[in-house]
């Protein structure tokens, strides 16, 4: 339990830091600062996605490798992760998660993105 409210303690700081956002009514949007390179954190994603029995629909790399995304399905939501470098040793990851074009599951998409912070 304390592991937990350190990493959603750590994840408030890094939210409020960069500011999560969503992109209007239904959106299910979080992101934030996370530690480590791209390489580092798209692996958290993928072992993150393995663990919540998210299904991956596919991945893009972009830019020699220092932008990614990856995306899948659980239920009725679609996943995106997308991973940028980010400032020093850190990377910027913003998830969505989505129902259909308007309706948005940000729950999923905080639950999500706490995962791979406590996988730093």
């Amino acid at each position: 339990m304390k592991k937990k409210l350190a990493a959603f303690t750590v994840l408030l700081g890094m939210l409020a830091g960069c500011a999560s956002s969503t992109s209007g009514p239904g959106s299910g949007a979080a992101e934030g600062i996370v530690k480590g390179n791209v390489d580092h954190v798209d692996n958290q994603a993928h072992a993150v996605f393995q663990q919540m029995n998210i299904r991956v629909t596919g991945t893009t790399v972009k830019n020699n490798g220092t932008e990614r995304e990856l995306m899948g399905k659980v239920g009725e939501s679609d996943v995106t992760v997308t991973i940028d470098n980010g400032p020093g040793s850190t990377s910027n990851v913003k998830v969505a998660a989505t129902k259909n074009a308007f309706s948005g599951n940000r729950d999923l998409a905080q639950e999500i993105l706490l995962r791979i912070v406590e996988q730093a």
